[in-house]
């Protein structure tokens, strides 16, 4: 299972994680509990909304990490 995960620029360390998309809206919802983020079985799939995401949020930095 794969998370997509903001990382915090200061620490390096993940501070929030991806619940849902809205690429129409450009809107990215998070939480900052790890075990309600949005898990994907395949790590292909994971990158691809990571990529959605970061066209979106360009100026944060999202990661895919495995859980």
């Amino acid at each position: 299972m794969f998370l997509i995960a903001r990382i915090d620029s200061s620490t390096g360390w993940e501070s929030d994680w991806l619940v849902s998309l809205w690429p129409k809206a450009d809107q990215v919802e998070v939480t900052r509990v790890r075990r309600n983020a949005r898990r994907f079985k395949l790590e292909k799939d994971a990158q691809s909304v990571r990529n959605m995401v970061a066209r979106i949020a360009p100026e944060e930095i999202w990661e895919v990490v495995e859980v």
